[in-house]
Formats: C-alpha cells, structure tokens, sequence
C-alpha cells in the first residue's frame, strides 16, 4: 500500500511539473518582451528580452542568441525544443530585394539534410520595419535527418542603404513533432506570429 501511494505521489507530482511548464511557457510569451536588452551596430539595432542568451556568434554571424525553454516548453515528445536567433550580413549583391528573396528561398533547398514536407509552399510577404523600411518575411519548414527534429525556420531579409549591403535576421524553432502533417507545433504555437513579433524589435539605422 505504501508503494501504491509512493507512485500516486509521483505520478502527480511529475503531472505538476509538466503542466506548469507548459504554463509559465505560455505566460512568458506575454511577459518576456517587459525586459528587453538592446544591442546595436552602426547599421542596425534590435532588442531581445533579457534573459535571453547572447553567445558567440561565429564567423558567419555578427549576433546568435539562443531562448530554449524560455518561450516555450523544455520539451515535446521527449526530445527538446530548441530557439535559436541569429542576425548576419548577406555576403552576396543583388540587383534588388525581390532578387535576393528569390535566391535566399532557393537557397533552403540547397541543403541534403533537409528534407521538406510534400505540398508545401515556402511563404514569402513584405514586412514593414519599424525604421520604415520594405523587408521580406520569409517562412520555411522541413525536417533535419542529422537532428531527427522538425525545423520551422523564419527569416526577415532586408537591404541597409547605409551599409550598402544585405542583412538577414533569422528565427529557428526545432522540435519533434510527431503529428501527422509533422508541424502541429508550428500552428498551435503561433510561431509565424511569434517570429513577426521578434522581428518587429529590429530597425535599420
């Protein structure tokens, strides 16, 4: 009979644990931006909530910036959710914004890892910066065969005539989604919405 109620006390606790993450997940999606921390460069400026992480970026990258289980859960389906945010300067010229997002959409076939889901459509609208500035707002999603995890990855492509060069601020959410079409999470979460609100923290100088 102990034992019994040893595992019910578990049982419950775990159940505990589990709920009040997804809580605090979904409460933190209104709470976060509260306390933001700005970082600039000659040529742009964005913010991100505060406790976010800012890590090395890299060579390729001028900022990364990684929020798992700080926006959304810890976990799905036993395997983690990762956030990732990253800010770099397209080493490529265009002869125009329309020109660069048709070869940045392109691009994300490039990549064999990938491997994209039958019918969809890689999305792509314009995107008003608030510095006042035309952008792309670009939408992918397809599953990573060296992760085993679904990637729903956003991208906000837009040209700086100060530094006459292009700059893309990307949004990556990784998660095992088990659900027939794969992508559940990405619907149920609103992360298109989220990204928008990310990206809505940026401005060009």
């Amino acid at each position: 009979m102990k034992k019994l109620f040893l595992l019910i006390f578990l049982l419950s606790t775990f159940s505990i644990s589990v709920n009040s993450s997804f809580g605090q997940a979904k409460k933190s999606r209104t709470t976060i931006w509260d306390s933001l921390t700005t970082y600039s460069s000659d040529y742009y400026e964005l913010q991100v909530p505060f406790e976010w992480r800012h890590l090395p970026p890299g060579s390729e990258l001028e900022h990364y910036f990684e929020a798992s289980g700080l926006a959304y859960p810890i976990e799905l389906n036993g395997s983690p959710i990762i956030l990732v945010l990253f800010v770099m300067k397209v080493d490529k010229s265009y002869a125009s914004l329309e020109q660069a997002k048709d070869n940045w959409l392109a691009g994300y076939h490039d990549n064999p890892d990938r491997v994209f889901p039958e019918g969809f459509t890689d999305g792509a609208e314009k995107f008003n910066l608030p510095s006042g500035q035309d952008a792309y707002f670009l939408n992918t999603r397809f599953y990573r065969k060296s992760k085993e995890l679904n990637q729903s990855r956003f991208d906000l492509l837009m040209y700086s005539e100060k530094a006459n060069a292009y700059y893309c601020y990307g949004v990556t959410v990784q998660y095992a989604d088990y659900a027939d079409n794969g992508y559940e999470f990405e619907t149920n979460m609103r992360l298109p919405l989220f990204a928008k609100v990310i990206f809505k923290h940026f401005k060009l100088l």
